[in-house]
């Protein structure tokens, strides 16, 4: 609430009713005040504390009055932030949104051999991409062709066969991943790339088609990550499936798709 002159003045004038001797003139001119601005129920309270006693509880009125209008004028302040906070953080998350949706669209977009392709199902995210040590990825690679990779597939061709045959692939192909071995024209691969800081977990690895999806992302990698020497740190957006998946393409007809005019 904002104190306009009137208003300190009445102050004052209240503050020096409480004055012996001097209180009466004080409350006296206060209430003509009052008057002469066409405050009526202020005027009444000024003009009963000229009354000893009765005129302290009228100046306690008035004083009490203005702290009520006071709090309120502070709560509508803090009700006026309020929706200013809210409003602000419904703009923060209308901009969250737009960047999302600026990202998806972007995800289907991949280059390979001077082509671009649409990758429906896949979307960009943000990575912060760490190279590691060559040492380091080496052992994690050797692991991974030492066995990891025969149990992922394994494990996918016996718990995960229906995801399999969804996505259209034979009894025999069914079968060869059962056993261990990759069927042809597929890869495993590693979803967050073992040379930043991906694992061998099974939650890490996707039996994907090889051309043109495994090539697309590859392909992405090796051109966002160039020139990065082992311990560089670096922000890209990287191709990841929208939804978990343990095979890709996981339906007929789905995967990677030419840009028209290609």
């Amino acid at each position: 609430m904002g104190w306009s002159i009137s208003d300190i003045g009445h102050t004052v004038l209240d503050a020096a009713g409480m004055v012996p001797v001097v209180g009466e003139v004080a409350d006296g001119a206060n209430a003509l005040w009052y008057a002469a601005e066409g405050d009526a129920a202020n005027a009444a309270l000024s003009a009963a504390s000229m009354i000893p006693v009765a005129g302290n509880l009228a100046t306690g009125a008035k004083w009490a009055k203005r702290g009520v209008e006071a709090a309120d004028a502070i709560a509508d302040t803090g009700r006026t932030a309020n929706r200013a906070t809210d409003a602000a953080r419904h703009a923060d998350e209308a901009v969250d949104g737009a960047r999302a949706a600026g990202r998806g669209a972007e995800a289907e977009t991949l280059t390979l051999r001077g082509t671009s392709y649409r990758l429906p199902g896949w979307e960009m995210q943000p990575l912060s991409y760490t190279k590691r040590a060559p040492e380091e990825t080496a052992a994690l690679r050797q692991a991974f062709d030492g066995g990891i990779r025969k149990d992922f597939l394994q494990d996918l061709g016996t718990r995960n066969a229906d995801d399999l045959r969804a996505a259209g692939m034979t009894d025999a192909q069914i079968t060869r991943v059962a056993g261990g071995r990759v069927p042809q024209g597929y890869q495993v691969h590693h979803l967050k790339p073992l040379d930043d800081g991906g694992t061998n977990a099974f939650d890490n690895l996707v039996l994907i088609r090889n051309d043109p999806d495994h090539m697309l992302v590859t392909n992405h990698q090796n051109a966002v990550t160039r020139g990065m020497e082992p311990g560089d740190t670096r922000q890209v957006e990287w191709p990841m499936p929208s939804q978990p998946t343990t095979v890709w393409p996981d339906r007929p007809g789905g995967g990677a798709v030419p840009l028209d005019g290609q």
